[in-house]
């Protein structure tokens, strides 16, 4: 009996414990389902679905670039201008400080004279210019503010001389 009694209680645990597994079984089978679907739930809120749009589409224009034509006149606008001040035998000065010579003809610059030298008249020269004065040397440095010329102008006595100094000056400061 012993044996039959020892093997009823042992039979009884095994069989308890056997019943505990299942019980854990199935409740970790139930949660591992519940995770799941709980999975399934959470995937199905966060991704939200995406809207498929279809593309029409859509005729584009070509256009031509044809380049601009070239004329004379936008050559000249894109050359650089230089503006170039005038130098001071170019200068003209205003009526108050213009030289008028004997015979009435104003000279308004140093360039004015030379081409008035050209022209004038020996006894005009003569009142202008004598071994006593000279005019047109006090002019040039009255108003001009060139002494070297005006000094190189009071050792000249003839027209010609007059107007090679003054020539030279041109044409050194141009």
């Amino acid at each position: 009996m012993v044996k039959k009694g020892k093997t009823s209680s042992v039979s009884k645990l095994a069989k308890k414990s056997a019943a505990k597994k299942k019980v854990v079984k199935k409740s970790t089978a139930k949660k591992a389902v519940k995770k799941t679907t709980k999975k399934v739930i959470m995937k199905k809120k966060v991704v939200p679905k995406k809207k498929i749009v279809k593309k029409t589409a859509v005729k584009k224009k070509v256009v031509k670039k044809v380049p601009a034509k070239k004329s004379a006149k936008s050559k000249s606008s894109t050359k650089k201008v230089v503006r170039r001040t005038k130098s001071l035998w170019e200068k003209s000065v205003g009526e108050s400080d213009s030289f008028y010579t004997a015979n009435d003809k104003q000279l308004t610059s140093i360039l004015s004279l030379v081409k008035e030298l050209e022209i004038m008249e020996d006894h005009v020269y003569h009142h202008h210019v004598s071994f006593q004065h000279n005019d047109f040397a006090n002019w040039i440095e009255g108003v001009f503010e060139l002494t070297e010329l005006g000094k190189s102008l009071r050792e000249s006595h003839t027209k010609d001389e007059t107007q090679l100094l003054l020539l030279k000056y041109i044409i050194n400061n141009s």
